[in-house]
């Protein structure tokens, strides 16, 4: 499995030649290509974007217990309370949706979602 990590990063990480320069459009392609066979939909870009490829297919990742584990991470309260630090979450919209709920509520600003 891929690890948790930002488009940008995983492109680099496949550009051979220069890890200074920006990913190529190659590069970033199939980065979403090979998270998409693996059955991971989304990935990030940044603190605050998230890309989503049509799946076409159901998952079982929008589950209540997978959604609190996202709610956990954005609220800063851990799941079990004690234990190992927590493995990074793959990318996902419930991540999206808990971070712009929990930041609203601190700042009191309005917060948006672009779809395309």
């Amino acid at each position: 499995m891929l690890p948790a990590q930002d488009l940008v990063t995983l492109a680099r990480s496949n550009d051979n030649d220069n890890h200074n320069e920006p990913p190529t459009q190659e590069s970033m392609y199939n980065v979403l290509s090979r998270r998409h066979q693996l059955g991971l939909p989304y990935t990030r870009i940044g603190a605050s974007t998230l890309v989503a490829v049509n799946p076409n297919q159901a998952l079982n990742i929008y589950t209540e217990a997978n959604g609190q584990l996202y709610i956990d991470l954005a609220s800063g309260t851990p799941s079990s309370g004690r234990g190992p630090a927590p493995t990074p979450l793959e990318p996902h919209v419930f991540e999206l949706a808990s971070t712009m709920y929990y930041h609203m509520r601190r700042t009191e600003l309005d917060q948006g979602v672009v779809l395309r």
